[in-house]
């Protein structure tokens, strides 16, 4: 199981000059040396965040093939706070400065410099609205189902209850009921850390006339302020894959949005009557 990138390695036409770009131009730290059976320094690792390191190697004299088309690595990134005061700090030491501050197609910002031997660096500002800063929230939260932390149970009840308005006592019965073992019609949570951020449930019939198209996914809700993170369409593909291992296909759901549940793979199959509604609501599948 991969939990990380260790390291980067670079040989380097001489070691000590880049170690002295990389530590007193972008401030990273020097974390050991190890040296050859001839006592010369062959390697210099140098520290970036845990378990993150820059290897540089001794001793390379040939240059690598660059170009838009040489297969195999095209340049290292480094994330920075402030790209505006990292462009200051590389002006005022002097460093190459291959692009001025711009905003990148994923958003983020970013500056351009090299090292001593030419190796492209991209240094990187992972402004909030950026696709790798919602990337790094969506995957720092995560889906379970109730049964993962029965100890949400009282939680879910009243996070549930706030959001749709049903009694929560309702959720908890069902709730209850999916935890005994009674019914595998799940309930299923995102979470941040502790905090419960989005969730949805299997249930037999989401109030509406068509009786015969069950089991149905209800209470669909996100967060706003984690909304356009993927989250209802992570919540909703763990629901149809856990049913779908348990026997369970297909699945059903009554909505009024349009464009939004076709992405996870549902398809509109007809309009059903919700009960009190004036107007009729889509049903979705899932098969």
């Amino acid at each position: 199981m991969i939990k990380g990138l260790s390291h980067i390695a670079i040989r380097a036409s001489d070691i000590l000059a880049s170690v002295r770009f990389y530590t007193e131009t972008l401030g990273l730290r020097e974390a050991f040396r190890m040296y050859g059976e001839d006592g010369a320094l062959a390697t210099v690792y140098l520290y970036i965040a845990p378990s993150q390191y820059l290897e540089l190697f001794a001793n390379g004299s040939r240059p690598a093939d660059t170009g838009k088309d040489v297969i195999g690595l095209c340049h290292i990134c480094l994330e920075t706070e402030d790209a505006e005061k990292m462009y200051e700090t590389l002006k005022a030491k002097g460093a190459p400065l291959d692009s001025e501050i711009r905003l990148g197609k994923s958003k983020c910002r970013m500056v351009w410099t090299h090292d001593p031997d030419g190796n492209s660096l991209e240094i990187m500002e992972l402004v909030p609205e950026s696709l790798q800063a919602q990337a790094n929230a969506r995957f720092k939260c995560v889906c379970v189902t109730l049964r993962d932390k029965p100890e949400l149970l009282e939680d879910a009840a009243r996070w549930f209850h706030e959001k749709w308005g049903v009694p929560e006592e309702a959720y908890r019965e069902r709730m209850t009921a999916y935890l005994n073992g009674e019914t595998e019609y799940g309930w299923y949570l995102c979470l941040d850390g502790e905090r419960i951020v989005g969730g949805l449930g299997v249930i037999d019939n989401d109030f509406h006339d068509r009786k015969d198209l069950a089991p149905n996914v209800c209470a669909v809700y996100t967060e706003k302020a984690y909304r356009g993170r993927g989250i209802a369409g992570r919540l909703l593909n763990k629901a149809v894959e856990d049913l779908k291992e348990k026997g369970i296909t297909p699945l059903y759901l009554v909505t009024d949005h349009t464009g939004f549940y076709e992405r996870y793979g549902w398809t509109f199959l007809c309009m059903a009557q919700g009960d009190g509604e004036a107007e009729k609501s889509r049903v979705y599948v899932h098969r």
